[in-house]
């Protein structure tokens, strides 16, 4: 009988240790709807951190954290209440959204059997620390001051969708005249040769005078290239050199026998006058 008896303490010893290992502790619900500033529902993640403590029922909770998805800013979670649990028992929160922690609080949870909203367990919060400034002075950066100094601005006369050229300041202008003139290499603008009365000193795209017919072989200019060496006489887009393709006697081109244009070419002339 004794020993019945004395097995029959020992199960229910063994039972009630085995309930209260098996028993989870008490959790607080924590819900709440977050927006930003701008009045939208705040979208992401809250990675909520603890360090091991003793709950209010002796059970160990454990170093570890938990990651909650804020959908269309609803955020629930529940915990095990901090405030009657160990000394030091705290959860840090942090908030993270498009791919950067937006920041940081510290709750600490009570027990309760209704839901609590945010501001019956923070106890602190602070914005992520900003980020440093790293501007780089030009100074700092080695040539690149006279680097600067040595490009082009943009001057008074400057203006979009028009070929640009560097005044006698170094300032970019914009050049100005019609849409069919030539801009020359001094930066000066005027009628492009071929025909028309031309007062620069560059003609460009003249068609020489003359009968192309596969049997003249002479050609005349408008103007007497000035030197004779800056003539570009062009056949088809092709350069044709001078002293073996043609030569050139004041305003008059003679082409040799092999390369006299025939009926189907093309002749255009390039040369300064002086």
């Amino acid at each position: 009988m004794f020993r019945l008896r004395h097995w029959s303490a020992a199960a229910k010893l063994a039972c009630g240790l085995t309930a209260a290992l098996s028993a989870a502790p008490p959790l607080t619900t924590i819900q709440e709807i977050l927006y930003k500033a701008d009045g939208t529902r705040f979208n992401g993640i809250a990675v909520i951190q603890w360090n091991s403590f003793q709950a209010s029922d002796t059970s160990s909770i454990a170093t570890h954290n938990v990651t909650v998805r804020i959908v269309d800013g609803i955020l629930r979670v529940r915990l095990v209440p901090t405030t009657t649990a160990s000394p030091g028992a705290r959860y840090l929160v942090r908030y993270n959204s498009d791919g950067k922690i937006q920041f940081t609080e510290v709750w600490n949870v009570p027990p309760s059997t209704a839901p609590l909203r945010l501001a019956d367990v923070r106890v602190s919060s602070s914005p992520v620390a900003p980020v440093p400034d790293t501007t780089v002075e030009i100074a700092d950066v080695n040539g690149l001051e006279s680097a600067l100094a040595a490009r082009p601005e943009k001057g008074p006369g400057y203006m979009p969708s028009r070929a640009a050229v560097i005044s006698a300041t170094g300032q970019l202008e914009g050049a100005m005249g019609d849409s069919t003139d030539c801009v020359r290499a001094d930066g000066s603008v005027g009628p492009c040769g071929g025909g028309v009365a031309f007062t620069g000193a560059f003609v460009d795209g003249e068609e020489p005078a003359g009968a192309v017919n596969g049997v003249n072989a002479t050609f005349t200019l408008a103007h007497t290239p000035a030197p004779a060496s800056s003539l570009a006489l062009y056949r088809n887009g092709v350069l044709q050199k001078q002293g073996l393709d043609y030569t050139l006697t004041g305003a008059t081109v003679v082409f040799e026998p092999v390369s006299i244009p025939q009926s189907q070419d093309i002749l255009q002339a390039s040369y300064r006058i002086s």
